[in-house]
This record gives C-alpha cells, sequence and structure tokens, in this order.
C-alpha cells in the first residue's frame, strides 16, 4: 500500500520492478482513526533509535 496522495512516489517505487503496489483507500477521519488505533498500543522506542525520538 502506498500514500494515494503521492503518485509520483508510486511511480517511483514501480521503476524499481515493484510492480504489486497500491494507492491506499482512505476514508473520511482515517489519519484520525489511525491514531486512535496507535494509541491502543504501549509504544516502546529504544534511546538509540534518535530519529524515532525525534
Amino acid at each position: 500500500m502506498a500514500d494515494s496522495a503521492e503518485p509520483k512516489s508510486i511511480e517511483e517505487i514501480r521503476r524499481y520492478d515493484i510492480k504489486r503496489i497500491v494507492k491506499a483507500d482512505k476514508g473520511p477521519d482515517s489519519v484520525k482513526a489511525g491514531i486512535q488505533f496507535l494509541q491502543q498500543f504501549k509504544i516502546i522506542i529504544r534511546p538509540f533509535f534518535t530519529n524515532a525520538i525525534n
């Protein structure tokens, strides 16, 4: 799945011979629903993953 708002990125990925990539279907409030889904979990970021922490 790929972000449907980025068709240029999808084409770039296809040039690397990855053919089974499709646009993600985004419904209303999909970002909010995704955030709420992730908030159900305890997310642990190890100290050496500095980019994730930032």
